[in-house]
């Protein structure tokens, strides 16, 4: 409980705005748990396979990647609001064409304008929030929006277990359902705009030519390698999971729903001490090695035979790996520039989208020959991302404010 109260006596000396933007990103976090879930079970369910899957999943990483730099440096020199609220529109227009049509071409332009939103998001997101704190509180900032969305993402999860209850209720058939839910979903989007109407960026010198400076290249090179190792790890993992469990353990829609819902709620809870133990530790050591000791919990799940032993495997790797995602952005912010930091956040995120991508579309081929082997890609990547961030980042300190 004293954990708690710190952040909530941290969250009680937040200004208006800080509180309005993690408002906002609570309420697209809920979208992102309900989404993560019921986008393959409902392109499943109209009858495309797992590659079909996979293609229109990675559609969406692969389309962010090409928008990502755009939007970082058009938001490093004309600001972070307005792009952020072209983000969250272009968020609910495609969950609308998810509710309304079932052809592949509609999927492939929704999937694309949920690319577009992913990334005109990112990068602004996290340069608006570290313009609005100091280097003292950034850390806690960013933690407790990761617990937030943890929490928000728990809520859509369960949300999206419900789908076959609310389908019952209304009579409606599975497909149905799903479109009722994908209109929840643009709801669901649409609330997290007003916080962002009327919230004042903070000042910050904008850049005004070129893209980044020579001498940040070779730092967000580094940067970049890690989140890409990362980011294929989680491509070949997390978008088809859901048909991994229901294929090999017949799991119900609820047992998923639940299952993503517990993973982040102690993902949400882990991110809370992350900030604590990086002052103990720092947060290069933070950083790797809760990295590395989510790896032991993910090499098992292959060999496992129930859905219960897999639940506990998966909610523990997920803890121990999202753990620290808040203190990497933190970090990451930290030592480049302030007047980079939203290019600089949309270059490495290219890396990460771009990998996260080429994993999504790779998962669905590996699941048609062995359910298994998109563990074992995961387990690889993620495992070498731990090993190179720490050689090159060790000693490292942040360098702004």
């Amino acid at each position: 409980m004293t954990r708690f109260t710190t952040y909530f006596n941290q969250f009680k000396g937040f200004d208006r705005d800080l509180k309005l933007l993690l408002l906002s990103s609570f309420s697209t976090s809920i979208v992102i748990g309900l989404s993560g879930i019921i986008q393959p079970l409902y392109l499943s369910a109209l009858g495309y396979d797992s590659a079909e899957v996979g293609a229109l999943l990675g559609t969406s990483a692969l389309i962010s990647v090409a928008v990502l730099l755009p939007a970082g440096v058009v938001a490093d020199r004309y600001g972070r609001k307005n792009i952020l609220i072209l983000s969250i529109s272009a968020y609910a227009v495609a969950f609308g064409i998810y509710a309304i049509f079932t052809n592949f071409q509609s999927l492939f332009i929704a999937s694309t304008l949920i690319g577009v939103s992913w990334g005109t998001y990112v990068g602004p997101s996290s340069a608006i929030l570290t313009d609005k704190t100091t280097k003292t509180e950034r850390s806690y900032v960013f933690s407790l929006n990761s617990f937030l969305a943890a929490f928000a993402i728990i809520l859509g999860s369960l949300l999206a277990g419900a789908t076959d209850s609310v389908g019952s209720i209304l009579h409606q058939t599975s497909v149905e359902a799903f479109r009722t839910m994908f209109w929840v979903a643009v709801g669901l989007t649409l609330v997290a705009l007003p916080e962002l109407l009327v919230i004042h960026e903070a000042s910050f010198i904008k850049r005004r030519k070129g893209i980044i400076a020579f001498k940040s290249w070779r730092l967000i090179g580094l940067f970049g390698a890690v989140n890409g190792l990362i980011g294929f790890g989680a491509g070949t993992l997390i978008p088809l999971l859901p048909l991994y469990l229901r294929s090999k353990f017949l799991a119900t829609d609820v047992e998923i729903g639940v299952l993503f819902a517990v993973s982040h709620a102690a993902m949400g809870v882990a991110n809370l001490f992350a900030p604590r133990l990086s002052e103990k530790i720092g947060p290069v050591a933070t950083i790797t090695f809760t990295q590395a000791f989510a790896m032991l919990p993910l090499a098992t799940i292959p060999f496992l035979t129930t859905f219960s032993w897999v639940a506990v495997m998966y909610v523990t790797r997920t803890a121990l790996m999202n753990m620290s995602t808040p203190i990497l952005t933190a970090y990451t912010m930290s030592v480049v520039s302030p007047d980079e930091r939203a290019s600089t956040s949309g270059v490495i995120t290219m890396a990460w989208n771009g990998a996260y991508a080429v994993g999504t579309m790779l998962s669905g081929i590996l699941m048609r020959i062995h359910l298994d082997f998109t563990f074992y890609g995961s387990l690889l990547f993620y495992t070498l991302a731990s090993i190179i961030f720490y050689l090159c980042f060790r000693g490292r300190r942040s360098n702004h404010s």
